[in-house]
């Protein structure tokens, strides 16, 4: 699994610096959220996590975004995602930007000593605010779909853009 995760980060890298031209295409910054759990047969588990996050535009409303998360053990549950994100950027007012966010990962799960590895999925709604005009804030609320397991993370994080 961390050979896995590590050839995607440096895949990802790779792949949006090599395409990177023009200045202000590149982001990087970090989130702080809650994700509430949703277990097959029942229950919820909320899970406080961190993120950080690697955004490119492809154009000027189309971005991609590579995401590493850790959500901190709860119950003896804790995740570790590992995402690739698309967002449509779509500007509400002068500093003000909402966006779809769809996307693809895997999600590494650790729950009373047993771990596993699946497929994900993301799909959700962000908004950002340009504080100044490298740095914003955001928050974003998704649905993260993995076989017999669902969750709701919300999170509000900055961004630093170059």
């Amino acid at each position: 699994m961390k050979k896995l995760i590590i050839s995607t980060i440096v895949a990802l890298a790779a792949c949006f610096g090599a395409t990177a031209q023009e200045k202000g295409d590149m982001a990087v910054g970090v989130d702080l959220g809650i994700a509430p759990c949703f277990v097959k047969g029942g229950g919820t588990i909320t899970n406080v996590g961190i993120g950080f996050k690697y955004q490119y535009n492809i154009t000027d409303p189309i971005r991609l975004e590579a995401d590493l998360e850790y959500w901190l053990k709860n119950k003896q549950l804790s995740v570790f995602d590992v995402t690739v994100n698309a967002q449509y950027l779509v500007g509400i007012a002068e500093k003000w930007n909402v966006y779809p966010v769809l996307g693809i990962g895997i999600g590494h799960i650790s729950q009373a000593g047993l771990s596993w590895d699946k497929f994900l999925l993301n799909i959700g709604i962000g908004g950002e605010y340009k504080l100044a005009d490298n740095l914003s804030v955001g928050a974003e609320f998704k649905y993260q779909y993995m076989q017999d397991f669902g969750r709701l993370p919300i999170q509000i994080g900055i961004t630093y853009r170059f």
